[in-house]
């Protein structure tokens, strides 16, 4: 049974639409108003700002930093660490699709039973050929959702949704600043999944990506000093950037690291990762092959094991770095946590002896869980690996309501781009039947297959 949640984005809103630049993408992100929730009197405002703008759910912003009452109300208390329960993982099936369907069906078959995961798509057309490609090696793909949403790019754990709890409890997504100027459809995402689950959104004045945020779901945070040099054009440094992760994103403390030297991102990911709130994976470069990288990775690690969290200081474990190859940086820390499956990438031509290793280091700090290797060769050769390619949608309580997408789109087999996209984002029954009324492409919401989606969905979860 398809399940489709269609969030169609009209062309002419589109951030980027208008050449905003990178800059000016960032200030129009802060410069957005809050806007009332209520799906009834809704009015979506400031259309020539961008997509952004058009949303329906509540928006926090460095602009409300001054009122106390506002800020208190909406204060984030944490961001959930990689290896907590997922409700859902969220990837890009559309690019997966071309040149990476080995590593779609990998990650739908070790997540089988597992946790469910959210394909985001651009056509019925992908839909069906990702399908495929499941039945091809004979998968139950029951668990995947497939979403209608264009984006630009793979790296959704970049772009993508970060999950947060308030102070009261309730969640929220943070949508950050993203600063590749080519992807505006990627820019959107966030508070587009944001207004279909009804959750209110926070917009830190900071752009962080996620592959450049750690986190051991107890207020200590990492990054790397890339995160300074992004934001500098923004008057941040150190300190500015240290009062931002605590007001947005609910830092106790923060840890800024030295990045690889000419590693492109200059993600954190790359070299580390959490596997509990007291203990981290830092890769180990050998000195004769890359001694400048291997004395940054010595030095992070020093600087980590000074810190103190709540069980104690925190533990450091070191585990090999595959050499590079060319411009593929290689990791065996860009794993994804999948509620008791760890998914970590392998390379084709590495020393299978060096990877038993990472297996058996991981196996022993995570007694309990599956450790399933998946190969990230031609995910490496783009820029990245898993944990690149996914993000987490943890600590909600629903997935997204979903409708065919064929009911969505009109003769020509497009969307129906005449209705404002904060409308269309709209995936209420009595809303749609409002929009639509009796028109030609008016949804069927009676028929055998709506009820069949809907069905499918509750059994999911």
């Amino acid at each position: 049974m398809k399940k489709w949640l269609l969030i169609a984005l009209a062309s002419g809103v589109l951030l980027g639409a208008s050449g905003l630049g990178v800059h000016q993408v960032a200030r129009a992100k802060r410069a957005s108003a809050v806007v009332n929730s209520s799906l009834a009197s809704h009015e979506p405002t400031a259309r020539s700002v961008g997509a952004r703008n058009l949303v329906r759910s509540t928006v926090f912003t460095d602009q409300h930093l001054g009122d106390d009452a506002f800020v208190e109300s909406f204060r984030v208390d944490r961001i959930p660490a990689d290896f907590e329960p997922q409700r859902a993982i969220l990837l890009s099936g559309q690019h997966l699709l071309n040149g990476h369907a080995d590593t779609f069906a990998s990650i739908v078959a070790a997540t089988q039973g597992r946790t469910t995961v959210v394909a985001l798509v651009d056509s019925d057309t992908e839909e069906e050929q990702l399908d495929a490609i499941l039945q091809q090696r004979n998968l139950d793909g029951d668990h995947v959702l497939y979403v209608g949403l264009p984006h630009d790019s793979q790296w959704i754990r970049d772009f993508g949704p970060r999950i947060a709890k308030r102070n009261d409890g309730s969640i929220v997504v943070i949508d950050a600043p993203y600063g590749e100027q080519d992807r505006a459809n990627d820019d959107v995402v966030p508070t587009a999944l944001a207004n279909c689950l009804n959750l209110p959104v926070v917009r830190p004045p900071l752009a962080v990506d996620g592959g450049n945020l750690l986190t051991n779901g107890e207020g200590l945070l990492v990054t790397t000093q890339r995160l300074v040099a992004e934001n500098a054009f923004d008057g941040h440094n150190s300190g500015t950037i240290a009062e931002v992760l605590r007001e947005f994103y609910g830092a106790k403390e923060s840890v800024i690291l030295l990045p690889l030297v000419g590693e492109p991102t200059g993600h954190v990911d790359v070299f580390a990762t959490f596997c509990d709130t007291r203990t981290i994976i830092v890769g180990e470069y050998d000195p004769k092959v890359d001694p400048v990288n291997a004395a940054i990775l010595d030095r992070n690690a020093e600087r980590l094991a000074r810190v103190m969290t709540r069980q104690g200081p925190l533990q450091v474990v070191r585990i090999p770095m595959p050499p590079r190859d060319n411009e593929c940086w290689r990791s065996y820390t860009n794993v994804v946590y999948a509620n008791g499956a760890l998914l970590m990438p392998t390379y084709s031509d590495m020393d299978r002896s060096v990877e038993r290793l990472v297996i058996h280091t991981y196996r022993e700090l995570l007694p309990d869980w599956q450790v399933v290797g998946i190969d990230a060769e031609a995910l490496c050769a783009k820029g990245g690996a898993l944990h690149c390619a996914t993000a987490d949608l943890s600590m909600i309580d629903r997935l997204p309501l979903c409708w065919s997408a064929k009911s969505f789109l009109n003769e020509r087999g497009r969307l129906p781009h005449s209705l404002p996209w904060s409308e269309l984002c709209d995936y209420h029954r009595d809303d749609l039947r409002r929009l639509y009324g009796s028109s030609s492409r008016s949804p069927n919401f009676d028929t055998p297959r709506q009820r069949g989606s809907r069905t499918a969905m509750s059994a999911a979860r």
